[in-house]
């Protein structure tokens, strides 16, 4: 029997006081760029998001305000890789909306990835984006 609940994480001590300090120019969000020899396939890089979001089940959540505290809840939003066609760190959190804290685009021979800290530190968002890399390049060999 299949349990069909939707999981939810609390936050840690730091993540809780980012949401109420997002706002203006300051979003909270960081970004790890990768340059590669040649173009990025997006359909590759779409294979190999797809498949490190699928280890990396936990950041594939939306934030969410509680009666008293924030909290991640899990999302069945699947993200689509794009072109890049926003602002460097551009907000990912916009309070009332259930959007996903990351984005992943390309540029050229660029790969990168926009993470609101909510989800991971500096460690566990270079976890996560190195995964889509090694990914990437293993499929394109």
């Amino acid at each position: 029997m299949t349990d069909n609940k939707k999981k939810w994480y609390k936050l840690d001590n730091v993540a809780k006081i980012i949401p109420s300090q997002t706002e203006g120019t300051d979003t909270r969000v960081m970004r790890l760029s990768c340059e590669l020899k040649e173009d990025v396939d997006p359909d590759i890089l779409q294979t190999a998001f797809d498949r490190s979001v699928s280890e990396y089940h936990y950041f594939n959540s939306v934030l969410r305000k509680g009666l008293f505290w924030y909290y991640l809840d899990e999302s069945e939003e699947h993200y689509k890789v794009r072109r890049e066609d926003t602002p460097v760190c551009a907000p990912l959190y916009f309070p009332g909306r259930r959007s996903l804290l990351y984005r992943v685009n390309y540029v050229g021979r660029r790969i990168n990835l926009e993470m609101l800290h909510v989800l991971a530190d500096g460690t566990g968002a270079f976890d996560f984006f190195r995964t889509i890399i090694l990914h990437y390049l293993s499929i394109r060999v």
